[in-house]
């Protein structure tokens, strides 16, 4: 009876990004190159460059809020102008849900 061998693609093994930023950490302190650094650990390259690539512009993001603080300058000209959003002029104070509420 003859035997047959089937080869077995193996499934890509995702990596929680933990893991990716301490895959990356631990390569800067080897000295070993991407190339060198990726066969020790079986990582694709292209993969590896991809992670240096994100992880490296995320340094340079700074936390955002969806909302940022508003400097309201007096203009006398128009009386008390107390806040303005695309073309909308309030003059008087209205609460921090309503201009949530507005913008949502």
């Amino acid at each position: 009876m003859e035997q047959t061998t089937r080869l077995i693609k193996a499934q890509p093994l995702r990596r929680s990004e933990d893991t990716i930023k301490e895959l990356i950490a631990e390569y800067k302190r080897s000295s070993l190159t991407v190339k060198e650094y990726c066969a020790d650990k079986v990582i694709n390259t292209g993969t590896f460059y991809c992670w240096l690539s994100k992880y490296r512009n995320n340094k340079h993001k700074r936390a955002t809020s969806a909302f940022v603080p508003v400097m309201i300058k007096e203009d006398h000209a128009e009386g008390n102008l107390y806040a303005e959003y695309k073309g909308l002029k309030f003059y008087q104070p209205m609460g921090v849900e309503f201009f949530k509420a507005l913008i949502g």
